[in-house]
């Protein structure tokens, strides 16, 4: 199996090249041998507050997307009834949008 590297996996191999680097000599790993408690309980109490970012960005993103859905439809309408306004002064057509039974299209003149 071939596998493939991005830009990104390369970037990140350089990035992480110094924690290698450190981490391999004994005097590193004793250092992370003291502090691997000390990271995981910080990590374990940062949880909730990476959740609750995650959470937010989620839901302005979804306010975001709901107002764009919603002035997209307000414009639609607006240009569509423009448009029927402009059809019916135009050629003198009134469309009738009450439901009965005498409901249609109606021509006047």
């Amino acid at each position: 199996v071939i596998e493939r590297r991005t830009l990104l996996d390369v970037a990140g191999d350089i990035a992480r090249l110094p924690g290698d680097i450190v981490l391999s000599t004994t005097v590193g790993q004793e250092i992370a041998e003291a502090s691997a408690p000390v990271v995981a309980g910080v990590l374990e109490l940062m949880t909730p507050a990476f959740q609750s970012v995650k959470l937010l960005m989620g839901a302005g993103s979804l306010g975001v997307r709901a107002s764009l859905a919603g002035a997209k439809a307000a414009s639609s309408a607006v240009a569509s009834v423009s448009q029927q306004k402009a059809m019916e002064r135009r050629e003198g057509v009134y469309l009738d949008e009450r439901e009965g039974s005498d409901s249609g299209v109606y021509q006047f003149g």
